[in-house]
């Protein structure tokens, strides 16, 4: 053959046709995102760790080697769930930092979490449920709670617009709304006026008698709403990212509905990650990257004897010094009530869903170990898409955690 031939063609200043063997692979930007695809309206979230659910051994020696299977402790003895979660140290993961990234080698292959129905693989598996609201009553009942069946009568008649009106403003209500008698309450509203704002009242205001200072507060909570509605409107003809939704509308509707509540706050918790010993178990290989976030929680601010009594649970756990299962701020010292998931598009609701699911799971493993004298009832779960609130009450079975509902809490498009 001709030598001409043999010869290759030099390569032209700023080829591209191939790579230096010592310039280093660039990961894509999708390799992190557990659904696979760029979502520009998803809240923007840290870098992540990527973690692996798998039902690997307790691994209590860190100076040995994870993967080696002859120093993985024997128990003839079956863990609880609980403390299946609390033992677990799960070893193989994705190893992700801030600067950058690489994958670590698996033995075995894993596959993300991402559909509802990766849930059902889970130890313990997550159940959403729709039965009939008599149904649901029932299950409420059968906790034995008189807290929770007030709470569950209480937000059944809001669910029926019914009494959710302050009876107060009915004179400026009821003709801008056209609504009828049975959307008003029966008594007045019962308000939590900070000294703060009474002493400033008293300054500016001719009469700052309680009755004034009452009515104050509720024109200043209707201007609120007003406000957040005109915003919803615009938001829903006018494409915005879920970030924005939670700045202008989900943020200020949750902290309004908490206002009058003193030892209750709602927490912006869209950078808070489960930490791994936290993560539910699974069956086989069930691989989740970051602990699936979610967007806010209802917190509870302690009084002197609970603060204490988490202080001295929190120093005694075998992982994290944290009450709740992520050590986010003050999730390390309040408990959390209310799990609040949002997305911006419908066709998220079932990622909404597998993200609360996650939480739920590993918030009933975490919180089993605290003492208490009585049995949480259940945990109230919030799923918000675009200005539609639907919320669930998720129980702790025996064998699976049962989310229940839907109530349909409403819409923020509308005063009425």
């Amino acid at each position: 053959m001709d030598g001409e031939r043999l010869r290759r063609s030099p390569r032209k200043p700023g080829s591209t046709s191939s790579r230096s063997d010592h310039e280093p692979q660039i990961e894509p930007e999708s390799a992190g995102n557990v659904f696979g695809e760029t979502d520009t309206q998803q809240t923007p979230r840290p870098p992540r760790r990527g973690l692996t659910l798998r039902t690997a051994p307790n691994l209590s020696y860190p100076h040995r080697n994870p993967e080696d299977s002859d120093f993985a402790p024997r128990s003839t003895k079956t863990p609880s769930y609980t403390e299946k979660i609390s033992n677990s140290r799960r070893p193989t993961f994705t190893s992700s930092s801030r600067t950058g990234s690489s994958v670590t080698s698996r033995t075995r292959s894993t596959s993300p979490i991402k559909k509802l129905d990766d849930l059902s693989k889970l130890e313990k598996p997550v159940k959403w449920e729709s039965p009939e609201p008599c149904k649901l009553k029932e299950m409420v009942e059968e906790t034995g709670s008189a807290e929770a069946m007030g709470l569950f009568d209480a937000i059944w008649d809001i669910a029926q617009d019914e009494g959710f009106l302050p009876r107060e403003l009915k004179g400026l209500l009821k003709g801008e709304l056209m609504v009828k008698e049975s959307k008003f309450a029966t008594e007045d509203r019962a308000m939590v006026v900070p000294d703060k704002q009474l002493e400033d009242a008293s300054k500016i205001l001719v009469s700052s008698d309680d009755a004034t200072n009452h009515l104050m507060v509720l024109c200043n909570e209707l201007t609120t709403i007003r406000q957040i509605v005109d915003t919803t409107k615009e938001f829903v003809s006018n494409n915005r990212s879920e970030a924005t939704w939670n700045d202008h509308i989900y943020g200020p509707t949750l902290r309004l509905a908490v206002s009058n509540i003193p030892k209750v706050e709602a927490e912006n918790i869209t950078t808070s990650a489960i930490e791994r010993t936290c993560i539910p178990p699974a069956r086989g290989d069930l691989e989740t990257l970051g602990g699936k976030m979610i967007d806010y929680a209802f917190l509870l601010r302690p009084d002197k004897a609970l603060e204490t009594r988490i202080r001295n649970f929190v120093a005694e756990l075998p992982d994290v010094q944290s009450f709740n299962q992520s050590t986010h701020g003050p999730l390390c010292k309040e408990p959390t009530g209310v799990l609040v998931e949002t997305k911006v598009e419908s066709k998220r609701q079932g990622e909404g869903k597998t993200q609360l699911g996650i939480w739920l799971a590993s918030w009933f493993g975490r919180v089993a170990k605290f003492e208490r004298s009585k049995k949480l009832p259940f945990l109230p779960v919030l799923l918000v898409v675009c200005e539609n609130w639907e919320l669930y009450y998720a129980f702790d079975k025996e064998d699976r955690f049962e989310a229940t509902g839907r109530l349909d809490k409403g819409r923020v498009s509308g005063l009425g």
